[in-house]
C-alpha cells in the first residue's frame, strides 16, 4: 500500500495505474482512508473506483481529471481545485469550502438516463451549490454514498 500511496503522492501515473491493477480486478474499489493529501497534484492519477474516507484533501487538484465513479467520506476538501473535471461522484459529510471551479467542471449526469453526483451534508457556498444544481447534481440522499458506498464495503484492497 505504500507504494501505491507514494505513487499518489507524486502524481506518477503509471507506476500508479501498474499498482493499483496489480491488486485489483477490474471495477473493484480502492479504498484510502486517514490519508493527508494536503496540496496534492491528483490531476494525473485516475481516480475512477476509488473511495476516500476521513482524507484531508484541503488545496488538493482534481484538475481536468475524470471520477467514474468516485466516493468521499467526512473529507477535508477545502479550496480543491475542480477546474475542468468531470464524472459522477459520491461526497458525504465533506467540506467543499473555498473550492475552485470553472464552466468546464462537470458533475452533473454523463449522459440523459445516467446518474447524477449526489451530495448529502457537503459544506460549499452558494454560488458553487447553484452551479451544481443546474448539472443536476442530487443534494441530500436518504441513504448516504449508494452504490459506491456498497462496493466499498468489500474492498478488494485497502
Amino acid at each position: 500500500m505504500n507504494q501505491l500511496v507514494t505513487a499518489l503522492r507524486y502524481g506518477d501515473r503509471d507506476s500508479f495505474v501498474q499498482l493499483k491493477y496489480q491488486r485489483l480486478q477490474e471495477g473493484d474499489v480502492l479504498r484510502f482512508d486517514n490519508l493527508d493529501l494536503r496540496g496534492v497534484d491528483l490531476s494525473t492519477v485516475p481516480l475512477s473506483f476509488t473511495y476516500f474516507v476521513a482524507c484531508n484533501l484541503s488545496s488538493a487538484s482534481f484538475r481536468s481529471n475524470y471520477l467514474l465513479p468516485t466516493a468521499f467520506q467526512h473529507c477535508d476538501m477545502q479550496r480543491v481545485d475542480l477546474r475542468g473535471t468531470g464524472g459522477v461522484v459520491d461526497m458525504y459529510a465533506c467540506d467543499l469550502r473555498d473550492a475552485v471551479w470553472d464552466e468546464q467542471t462537470s458533475l452533473g449526469p454523463m449522459k440523459l438516463d445516467s446518474e447524477p453526483s449526489r451530495l448529502e451534508a457537503v459544506q460549499m457556498d452558494q454560488r458553487l451549490h447553484h452551479f451544481l444544481a443546474n448539472q443536476g447534481v442530487r443534494f441530500k440522499l436518504r441513504k448516504p454514498l449508494d452504490a459506491i458506498y456498497d462496493m466499498a464495503q468489500n474492498c478488494a484492497y485497502q
